[in-house]
């Protein structure tokens, strides 16, 4: 059993899914297995496969959420410790399958969802910064700025960017704004001192 749960894990890093699907319903993976289906753009096994699954309810009930945030439908929020753990891993999981429109609309419900965690325009901003949309990044961290709150992650994004981009005065506003607020956030205060070198 090991081995095949093995296999089906290096199949779907291999973005076989469905190989790895089949395995994981052998092996009674319903999440891992409606995960598969998601992926291969099959919503009506995905749910089906989440709705049955006991083992792992707290993963299968995310992926219900999903279901209906790629359909544009909010019935439920989602736990804060969900949000976390799960939330930029799919958008990233949709972009990388090139799932584009459901990643979009999993993206456009951040609003509600930072009713249950308010990180979630972070972990927006990350997921579009590691997949080179520094533009649409930045407009998410531009939200966060508006929401009042210092996010030390959030606004060293936004430094980086901007210090690829060569704008180091806005890089060092962003920095500045990370270290008044937590002054031995080190990724900041390193970037800083390189940009206060390149000046010298």
């Amino acid at each position: 059993m090991e081995d095949l749960i093995l296999k089906a894990k290096e199949l779907f890093d291999k973005k076989e899914y469905e190989s790895a699907k089949d395995i994981f319903l052998k092996e009674n993976k319903l999440y891992e297995a409606g995960l598969c289906f998601l992926l291969c753009n099959d919503i009506k096994n995905a749910r089906a496969c989440w709705k049955k699954d006991k083992e792992n309810v707290f993963a299968s009930s995310w992926g219900l959420n999903v279901l209906d945030y790629i359909q544009r439908k909010v019935k439920r929020l989602p736990s804060f410790l969900q949000i976390r753990a799960f939330y930029e891993l799919y958008i990233n999981l949709l972009i990388e399958n090139n799932l584009i429109e459901y990643a979009q609309n999993l993206i456009n419900v951040y609003y509600e969802l930072t009713k249950s965690n308010p990180e979630t325009l972070k972990f927006v901003a990350r997921v579009l910064n590691a997949k080179g949309y520094d533009d649409l990044s930045l407009e998410f961290i531009k939200r966060i700025k508006d929401f009042g709150y210092i996010d030390p992650e959030a606004f060293f994004i936004s430094a980086e960017i901007n210090y690829e981009r060569e704008k180091y005065s806005d890089s060092l506003d962003d920095l500045k704004r990370i270290l008044d607020f937590l002054p031995g956030y080190y990724p900041a205060v390193t970037l800083k001192q390189k940009i206060l070198d390149f000046y010298r």
